[in-house]
């Protein structure tokens, strides 16, 4: 990674990295409901089908989820932000890149049939950028899975917001309203919002011509 990579990086992204996504234990007991279903990886495949979508981006991986993936049988790298989950998943075998979501430097356009995120968006300083990015490296009718938290249901200038919001690397938590908002507005077609409780929402969306 040369010096305006780097400069990159530290301008995006928080410094704070995840230290739980190089644990294996860790991963694999908390990242499996996000993915949905009770195998983890049931939602997923109903949104970006395996037999036509078969080359996906998984933005923010972790072990668990590479492990997932490999086994669902997708071809997929997967992009980290932290040199110790790049040099595990590297030596496992994973196609693994470190780059930043909103400048995805490495990544030509429409190089992906689909994009999974899950719990990565909110550690973004400009969500809005990375959105664009994800636009950019899907092809056209290529599917996305986007995970994240939401603030409380409630009165925000009011409530405190849960528990999964109030952490120092969540920096762009959006309300659900608003990620329906610029997803539209980027030019993706929303198939699918999932609001299991409120502090977390999945989109599952279709990147349009």
């Amino acid at each position: 990674m040369n010096e305006r990579d780097a400069r990159s990086l530290a301008r995006y992204r928080f410094p704070a990295i995840n230290v739980y996504a190089a644990d294996k234990d860790h991963n694999e007991h908390v990242w499996q409901p996000y993915m949905g279903g009770a195998d983890g990886r049931h939602e997923v495949k109903k949104y970006i089908p395996l037999a036509t979508h078969p080359k996906i981006l998984n933005l923010g991986a972790n072990w668990y989820e590479a492990k997932v993936y490999q086994e669902t049988g997708y071809d997929c790298t997967h992009l980290v932000m932290s040199t110790q989950v790049q040099e595990l998943l590297t030596a496992e075998g994973f196609k693994c890149l470190m780059n930043d979501m909103c400048e995805m430097l490495d990544i030509e356009n429409e190089s992906f049939d689909g994009i999974i995120s899950v719990q990565a968006l909110e550690h973004v300083w400009y969500p809005w950028k990375a959105i664009l990015e994800m636009y950019r490296v899907l092809r056209n009718g290529g599917r996305m899975v986007l995970n994240v938290p939401q603030w409380h249901g409630k009165e925000v200038n009011v409530d405190i917001p849960d528990n999964s919001v109030v952490n120092l690397q969540h920096v762009s938590c959006l309300h659900t309203h608003q990620m329906r908002f610029m997803m539209r507005t980027a030019g993706f077609k929303i198939l699918h919002q999932d609001i299991p409780d409120t502090c977390v929402q999945t989109l599952f969306c279709e990147k349009m011509s």
